[in-house]
């Protein structure tokens, strides 16, 4: 029983080519306006890099909070928690994984915020296969918004052609990354 963490570390060794991913968490309660405040900037910019959101985004703008996790969350390659502590979590997502040797490709990744924090949220890639940083041009910003849901756009760009495995690790500065290497996240992209 203390050892089920490893389930999906192993699938996906043995399972290149499959995602493996745990449900990503809900945020309930957030006042939707600054949601939807990041969202338009998200959407600019997505827009703006040559890699617009897929779906309807009149849906999108119009929806609830759980609309808005129901339309986005099967696009984001991860979740990464803040907890009220400011701990650093990261759960691994189902969207698409397909980088292109020598080029940026761009990803989304939700954010749930539960402590507010206001920080940049860095990452970091542990393999010199890969180099990771976030999309913080304009419209986008560097640090976080400190609403409890907002996504943003991870740029990955592979040093070698074919198949690429990472560890990637999350953070708001020194000493947040949680117990467990809980802000690790193993992904692997074809």
């Amino acid at each position: 029983m203390k050892h089920l963490f490893l389930v999906p570390v192993v699938l996906s060794l043995l399972f290149p080519g499959a995602v493996v991913s745990d449900e990503l968490p809900l945020v309930e309660e957030a006042k939707l306006q600054p949601v939807q405040v990041t969202l338009r900037r998200l959407v600019q910019a997505t827009d703006y890099i040559g890699s617009p959101l897929q779906g309807d985004r009149a849906e999108l703008f119009s929806s609830d909070l759980s609309g808005i996790q129901k339309q986005l969350d099967p696009l984001c390659i991860a979740a990464v928690t803040i907890n009220p502590e400011s701990r650093v979590s990261a759960t691994p997502g189902d969207g698409e994984r397909i980088l292109v040797h020598g080029e940026w490709s761009c990803f989304l990744v939700k954010i749930v915020n539960e402590a507010g924090v206001t920080a940049p949220l860095r990452v970091l890639s542990e393999e010199d296969a890969i180099v990771a940083d976030w999309f913080v041009d304009r419209p986008m910003q560097e640090r976080l918004a400190g609403i409890p849901l907002e996504y943003r756009l991870l740029l990955l760009r592979p040093g070698e052609p074919g198949k690429v495995a990472s560890i990637l690790t999350f953070d708001i500065g020194q000493g947040t990354q949680d117990l467990g290497f809980r802000s690790d996240l193993l992904l692997n992209f074809d």
